[in-house]
């Protein structure tokens, strides 16, 4: 996929699956039934970057999207999504633990997210 085939809007998951009340987007439809006519309309119209993340329900909103997604070709949709060192128990199978949550081995973007700005240690004018 070139710059000029991903979608300019994509549509994010953060709520999907978190137990938490009415008092934000989503209240407490967000289940695969009650989101599966949110994923078939956003498709049928042409909004096909879907963003998710780890961080979004502990894994929940990425199984949920991941299942939801199945119904579609693999190509039909961009997945991306986002992996926050630290929050997963096992940063060295973090990739391939995103994968099996999506259900499809299929993330075509993957953000690296961190909490802080790490700057580069010069030595002698050099990063070390």
């Amino acid at each position: 996929m070139t710059t000029e085939q991903t979608p300019k809007i994509a549509l994010g998951t953060w709520a999907w699956g978190d137990a938490g009340g009415d008092d934000y987007f989503g209240g407490n439809v967000k289940t695969e039934v009650n989101l599966r006519p949110v994923v078939d309309a956003a498709m049928r119209s042409g909004l096909t970057f879907w963003d998710t993340a780890y961080a979004y329900g502990t894994g929940a909103s990425e199984k949920i999207l991941g299942n939801l997604l199945q119904s579609y070709k693999r190509q039909e949709y961009v997945l991306s999504t986002k992996f926050t060192p630290g929050m997963t128990a096992d940063s060295e199978t973090a990739m391939s633990d995103m994968l099996a949550a999506v259900s499809n081995g299929c993330i075509r973007i993957t953000w690296i997210c961190t909490g802080s700005i790490t700057q580069p240690t010069l030595k002698n004018g050099h990063r070390s």
